[in-house]
């Protein structure tokens, strides 16, 4: 039996800069061009995030559902997923809100930044299904061991519902200085 490989291209990310590479996509029309061009090499998900005017990540939907329509436009048969990413800016509310807002089919999210928003009795249950009677794939991001355990935790008391469940591995890849919220 062989193995279905899915290639994700992440262009820009979330704290990178024109001071980091010269050719980074901050605008819409720059990450879906080179969204394009990973398409079709045979990327089939572009990892989607949006910048501000001054290169700032944002958690903007009407930016996503822009950057949505021009992949759909330039790029049809092209899967977008958006970020939640907080980076120390947005609270666990706006992030479960832009998530809601876009609607989007893919969205990631880091469960470290967005679990404080699930203290509440019922809460991780009501948005996880929320996203599976909307079609929203989640997409959870791990930065460490903890992070896995705490995953498990929410898997095993049934906080999100059954069905696909999809993690994103990424030791090491944030650093303390980038964000000290994400300490590993």
């Amino acid at each position: 039996m062989q193995a279905k490989v899915i290639v994700m291209a992440a262009p820009n990310g979330a704290r990178k800069t024109r001071s980091d590479h010269s050719n980074l996509p901050l605008s819409i029309e720059d990450t879906v061009d080179e969204a394009v061009l990973c398409h079709t090499a045979g990327a089939g998900v572009l990892h989607a995030h949006v910048r501000g005017a001054n290169g700032e990540h944002l958690l903007d939907p009407g930016l996503y559902r822009e950057l949505i329509a021009e992949m759909a436009r330039r790029a049809p048969g092209m899967l977008v997923q958006i970020t939640s990413e907080a980076v120390g800016v947005y609270s666990p509310a706006q992030q479960v809100d832009c998530i809601r807002r876009v609607n989007p089919e893919m969205a990631s999210m880091g469960l470290r930044e967005i679990s404080s928003n699930f203290e509440q009795t019922g809460q991780p249950r009501q948005f996880f299904e929320w996203c599976d009677e909307h079609r929203v794939h989640i997409q959870h991001i791990l930065f460490s061991a903890k992070d896995l355990e705490h995953f498990s935790t929410i898997v095993n008391a049934a906080l999100s519902p059954p069905g696909s469940v999809a993690c994103c591995l990424c030791w090491g890849g944030i650093t303390s200085t980038s964000n000290p919220s994400r300490r590993t």
